[in-house]
């Protein structure tokens, strides 16, 4: 019999993740929490969500007597990264019987898009696990922005009618207009600004599951492209095949299935040198040849 294990990706949330394992019908015997990695440009977020992540463990594991284990997600915007790394370490987990449960309520859309589309994925490719694969939201009771919102401007007009000593004017003023500044960010969203992410963008793709069906030549085409990054030609890829398979093959053969795969979306070809195309895998190849290696 295997085990019911709860896969929480962690972000600035705690009650909407731990009230379930206690409140609802869950019986789970493993709790995996994944935090972001702490860089300097998110220390003062990093440690917000340690903290969580630290006061989520403890109260798991005392009041609810459940093993916890704490992973570590390196780069929380690198879409096609976390959905390999949640689809071999679910797979990792069904092959040897359990039961596992993704609570997505809480961190960032990439990492909870990510562990959603890798399970989905899972479930399309082998429908027997469907009963032992679940993905699940927790709505919040009430957002806390309303009463942040309201205890400032109570705050800003209290200091405002307060008899004030000459000694503490200019402090309070300060203060007045800090909490002013953020009451008028606050009316934009509780949010500011789009984050410059490491490639220059603004944006993540959410790029569609690689559910497709490939035989063995195209499979091996897909993981030489994984491993190489890129190949220069045809002819190239080809060598290489004919290498790493030891089977006999030709260029015609390696291009027919090079145009198969371009037409489902796995691969790229640009322009090289001479006449020549380079080859390399389009980010849904990345996803595929990435989670079955």
């Amino acid at each position: 019999m295997g085990r019911e294990i709860h896969y929480i990706p962690v972000g600035f949330d705690l009650e909407r993740l731990v009230q379930p394992l206690s409140l609802d019908d869950f019986d789970a015997d493993k709790v995996i929490l994944f935090r972001s990695e702490k860089t300097p440009e998110t220390e003062s977020e990093a440690e917000l969500a340690e903290d969580i992540v630290q006061d989520l463990s403890g109260s798991i594991e005392s009041l609810l007597s459940i093993d916890v284990e704490v992973e570590e997600i390196s780069d929380i915007y690198d879409y096609v990264e976390i959905y390999e790394y949640a689809y071999q370490k679910m797979a990792d987990d069904l092959d040897k019987g359990n039961q596992i449960y993704v609570n997505i309520s809480s961190m960032p859309r990439t990492v909870a898009f990510a562990f959603a589309t890798a399970a989905d994925t899972l479930i399309l490719e082998n429908p027997n696990v469907r009963d032992d694969l679940y993905t699940y939201y927790v709505s919040p009771e009430k957002y806390l922005i309303t009463e942040v919102r309201q205890e400032l401007e109570d705050s800003v007009e209290f200091l405002r009618n307060l008899d004030i000593s000459k000694e503490h004017e200019d402090k309070v003023t300060e203060r007045i207009g800090s909490m002013a500044d953020t009451l008028q960010k606050l009316q934009k969203g509780t949010t500011a600004g789009a984050k410059e992410l490491k490639n220059g963008k603004h944006h993540v793709k959410f790029v569609a599951p690689p559910i497709v069906d490939l035989n063995e030549r195209e499979k091996d085409l897909l993981k030489i492209l994984y491993e190489q990054g890129k190949v220069e030609s045809i002819s190239e890829l080809d060598r290489q095949y004919a290498q790493s398979t030891d089977r006999d093959s030709s260029n015609s053969s390696t291009q027919y299935s090079v145009d198969q795969l371009e037409e489902k979306g796995l691969i790229n070809r640009s322009k090289g040198k001479g006449a020549s195309h380079e080859i390399s895998l389009s980010r849904i190849g990345i996803m595929w040849a990435g989670t079955r290696r």
